[in-house]
């Protein structure tokens, strides 16, 4: 399980707070992931990223515990909505990374920010 959530988030707040989930996995499993608010193939085609809003912390972990979970976070709503989030997922560039990507929607596979 490749969860790329900052812990600094999870301290402080409440069990029941909401954010916005995201999620890359293989394109082969789209249709697997289930609904999603915001969904976009990535630019080589292989790979799709989803977010999913209103999720707590705990509900983010369970959809991405599959196996064929490429990568996920969860960003609390106090932190940036799920407007902020979706216009980060939407510019993520071509930027190296080792663990984590700086933009809220963005996520770290394979060296790049995704």
């Amino acid at each position: 399980m490749n969860n790329q959530t900052e812990e600094v988030w999870l301290m402080g707040g409440d069990i029941q707070d909401t954010g916005t989930g995201v999620f890359i996995f293989p394109q082969a499993n789209s249709a697997t992931f289930g609904l999603s608010n915001w969904r976009r193939p990535l630019p080589d085609g292989s790979m799709t990223k989803a977010l999913v809003k209103d999720l707590t912390y705990v509900d983010c972990v369970a959809r991405g515990s599959h196996d064929w979970i490429l990568a996920f976070k969860w960003v609390p709503d106090s932190l940036a909505d799920f407007s902020a989030v979706s216009t980060a997922a939407a510019a993520c560039g071509t930027v190296r990374c080792v663990r984590r990507c700086a933009k809220y929607g963005c996520l770290c596979v394979a060296g790049m920010c995704k």
